[in-house]
């Protein structure tokens, strides 16, 4: 997942954590759980 065209390698880790967190959050969303 990792891109680095033109991002700086702290931004690009912030982003790739944020993506991250909403695709749990999203999941969880979609998926209950038990």
């Amino acid at each position: 997942m990792t891109n680095g065209a033109g991002l700086t390698q702290k931004g690009g880790m912030e982003i790739e954590i944020g993506l991250m967190s909403f695709y749990k959050l999203w999941d969880s969303a979609l998926i209950p759980q038990p």
